[in-house]
Order: structure tokens, then sequence, then C-alpha cells
């Protein structure tokens, strides 16, 4: 029997399957058979779960009621892309907000969820600038003969600089982001499947770079203390 109910497990396996769709890797009416008949979604239930991450991405209010748990796991994901990919996706939430409110409810609940976003938001903005920096040296470094990147990471001190704004922000080793990519080769050292998408910019396979042992606890900048993880795997390491 169908179910309108979505447990928190069932909307990270519907958010894996939205990926999925949005990369191109899923038909969406393949998605949508699976969580109608394995899954036993209700079909608009379904529907709403696979529209609402697109929605995010692209900026645009759904109009369907997904839950908050949902959509705090979909900010989630969305906001390890970075700040330009989370603005967007509050902005999809502003609108949906909006959308019930013209018609008279009001999502107290979705409410302080976009409020804890925005706040994550003006803290990220700070560091936003490093972070365009630290593309930029990657793509440098990806560009750069293998060899002399090695022996720049043979000499590299493995603590990063830190500067202080409003958060710590770290000047991160482009030459590392590389290698441990490198090393990857397109495939999640944590789960072992291939990245669920392509960057649009190149080409390459969406993979991040995760340190083991975070910066902010003493952890090296170093190739040994980075992995390289599927969004999936990535949001799980960060929030479980």
């Amino acid at each position: 029997m169908s179910r309108n109910f979505v447990s928190e497990a069932d909307a990270a396996i519907a958010l894996d399957l939205a990926l999925r769709v949005e990369s191109g890797h899923l038909r969406r009416v393949a998605a949508f058979n699976l969580l109608t008949t394995t899954y036993q979604f209700a079909p608009h239930t379904a529907n709403a779960y696979l529209n609402c991450y697109p929605h995010l991405r692209r900026g645009t209010p759904w109009k369907a009621t997904v839950s908050v748990n949902a959509v705090r796991v979909m900010l989630e994901t969305i906001a390890t892309g970075g700040a330009n990919d989370l603005l967007t996706a509050l902005q999809s939430v502003k609108g949906h907000l909006e959308y019930f409110a013209g018609r008279g409810k009001t999502l107290i609940a979705l409410q302080a969820l976009l409020q804890e976003f925005q706040l994550q938001l003006a803290h990220t903005a700070q560091v936003l600038q490093s972070e365009l920096d630290l593309e930029s040296r990657v793509r440098a470094s990806s560009l750069d003969d293998p060899a002399l990147r090695r022996q720049r990471l043979a000499l590299a001190t493995k603590k990063p600089k830190r500067s202080v704004r409003i958060v710590h922000d770290y000047y991160r080793n482009a030459d590392v982001v590389v290698e441990v990519l490198d090393r990857a080769q397109g495939v999640c050292e944590d789960c072992g499947e291939p990245a669920p998408f392509h960057r649009r910019s190149n080409g390459t396979a969406y993979l991040e770079v995760h340190h083991l042992i975070r910066l902010a606890d003493n952890g090296d900048d170093s190739v040994e203390n980075a992995i390289a993880l599927c969004p999936n795997c990535h949001r799980r390491m960060h929030f479980g």
C-alpha cells in the first residue's frame, strides 16, 4: 500500500535518486517507479521529492509539501558545492514560503530552517574569495607537470596558513587537491562508486576532497590526510 509519510532514511533514498536523475545517470520515470513500487511512496509524494531537489538547484520555488528534514538534507548536500549553490537553493526556499504565504499558510519550521542556512551563508561569504582563490590555484596545479607538483608537495608544509575573519579560514594546498582527485580516478574513495555526475565546466568527475583529520583539529593539509568523496559520502562524513 502506498504511503504519504516519508522517513529520514527514505528521504535520503529519494535524494540519491534525484541526484542520479539530475546527473543524467537515471531516467526520471525509473526513479519514480522505484519510489512508488520498491519504497511504497504515494505517487504525488514521489513526484514531490523528485521535483524538490532540481528546484533547489535552479532557485525556483516548488509547490508540493516535502518534510523539513528532507529539505535540510538537500540543503546540506547543496551547501558542499559552495556559497553560490547554497544561495540559489535558499532563493528556492524563499519562493516556496512565499507561495504558501499567498495561500494563507505560514511554514514556521521551514522559516526557521531558512534562517539557519542564511546565517551559515553569511559566514560562508566571509571565505568565498578564499574558495575562489583555491579553485584558481587548483586549475593551475592540474595543468602543471605532475613531477613538479610532487616536488612541491615533498617540500610543502603540511600545516596550512590560517587567517581569521569572522570564522577561521585556511590557505589550502591546491597540489593536494589535484593529487587526491588524480589518485581517485573518478571513484569515491569511501563507497567505491563512480562519481554521480561530471562538472559542466570541464567534464571532470565531481568528487570533493575531504580531510580525514579536520584542519580545524590541527590535521595536515596533505595527500595522506585527504580522500576524494562523492557528495553523499561527504555529507555523511560531516553530518552523519
